[in-house]
C-alpha cells in the first residue's frame, strides 16, 4: 500500500502574514495556520452569502456590488438564484 504524501512545509517566501500572525504561527505552530486558511472556494461562498443577505435584507443592489467591487448585475443574478432556491424549497415543502 502506498504511503501517503507528507504536507509541503511552509516557507517564509510562500505566504504574507502580519505581525500579530507571525506571533502567534511561532507560538500554536503550522497546524494552526492551515486551520485558519480559508480555501478559495469557500470565501467566494461565504462573500456570495453576505451580498445576498444584506440584499435580501433590503440594501440596494448597486451599493452592495460597489462594496464588494462587483458589477450589479451579479449581485443581482446572485439574489436572483437564491430566490429561485427558496420557491422551489417552499413548492417542495406544499406537495
Amino acid at each position: 500500500m502506498p504511503r501517503p504524501k507528507p504536507q509541503n512545509p511552509l516557507r517564509v517566501r510562500s505566504i504574507r502574514l502580519s505581525d500579530r500572525d507571525w506571533e502567534e504561527l511561532q507560538l500554536r505552530g503550522v497546524a494552526w495556520l492551515r486551520k485558519q486558511l480559508v480555501p478559495a472556494g469557500q470565501a467566494r461562498l461565504q462573500r456570495n452569502k453576505a451580498i445576498v443577505a444584506q440584499v435580501m435584507a433590503g440594501a440596494d443592489a448597486k451599493v452592495v456590488a460597489a462594496r464588494y467591487h462587483l458589477a450589479p448585475a451579479t449581485v443581482r443574478n446572485l439574489v436572483s438564484i437564491e430566490r429561485t432556491k427558496l420557491r422551489k424549497a417552499a413548492r417542495n415543502e406544499s406537495k
